[in-house]
C-alpha cells in the first residue's frame, strides 16, 4: 500500500450516516480512537480503541460496538447496521 492508501489512520474521517446523523471518527496514535456521532447539533462523543488487521482496521467502541472499516482509495468504508458507510478525511 502506498502513503496515500492502507495502513494505520491517522486524523479524522467522517460519514453520513442514515437518518442525517455525521460518525466522526479521530485516529490517535498508541490505538485511541475518538467516536463522536452528531445528530440535530447535538454531538455525543465517547473513546474507543484500534488496531490494524492487515488491510482491515477494526474499531472498538463503547457498548459492544465494532467496525471493520477497509481502505477504498483515500476514504474508509464499512458495513454498519446494513448500510454501507464511506468516511472522507476531513
Amino acid at each position: 500500500a502506498d502513503s496515500a492508501s492502507g495502513g494505520a489512520p491517522s486524523g479524522a474521517y467522517e460519514s453520513q450516516m442514515p437518518g442525517g446523523t455525521t460518525m466522526r471518527l479521530s485516529f490517535r496514535d498508541g490505538g485511541a480512537v475518538k467516536i463522536a456521532m452528531t445528530e440535530d447539533g447535538k454531538t455525543d462523543a465517547h473513546d474507543g480503541k484500534w488496531i490494524l488487521n492487515g488491510e482491515v482496521i477494526l474499531v472498538e467502541g463503547g457498548e459492544g460496538m465494532v467496525m471493520q472499516l477497509s481502505w477504498r482509495g483515500n476514504a474508509l468504508v464499512t458495513d454498519f447496521g446494513g448500510a454501507t458507510l464511506t468516511f472522507n478525511k476531513v
